[in-house]
This record gives C-alpha cells, structure tokens and sequence, in this order.
C-alpha cells in the first residue's frame, strides 16, 4: 500500500487527482494513461467493488478520510469520487 504523507484537506482538485491516480497505479496496477476523470472504475479501469473497498481503506489510511459507502456506491468514476471527497472535506 501506497503511503502518500500530505492531507487531501490542504490539496486542490489537480492534486487530489495526483494522488489518486499514484493509488490507482501503485496499489491497483492500473495503467497511468487509463487514468482520467471521466474513466469508469469498472468499464476503463477494471476495478472491481472489492477493489473500491480497498481504495476506500487505503484512502482512510492515509488521510483520513472516511466516505460511507452509499457515496463510494455512487462513484462509478474518478471524477464522481473526487466529487465525494471534495464533499466529506466540505462537511
């Protein structure tokens, strides 16, 4: 598991991004150019939903942020996920 030190709650949109796109290749394998807003975790990316659960721990893990699972449902893309993070830091 990736450990990335620095908090989302201190980072704009391009970083969030960043550092889930280091995540998704780090820990899920995923190829860097398969990755962007409009990707679908399932369709583009090849994520599974316990692989959604992992990336939900992971992000718990290394900054604290905790979304419950009616919004990681929802999130069928990194964009949509972003979205959700950008709300539970907005709370």
């Amino acid at each position: 598991i990736v450990l990335v030190s620095l908090e989302f709650e201190h980072m704009d949109n391009e970083e969030i991004f960043n550092n889930l796109k280091k995540i998704l290749i780090e820990d899920f394998e995923v190829e860097e150019d398969q990755i962007t807003l409009e990707a679908s975790f399932a369709d583009d990316l090849g994520l599974d939903s316990l692989d959604a659960i992992d990336l939900v721990i992971i992000l718990s893990n290394t900054h604290d942020i905790n979304i419950d699972n009616k919004s990681i449902e929802k999130a069928k893309t990194i964009q949509q996920l972003m979205d959700a993070i950008q709300a539970y830091l907005n709370k």
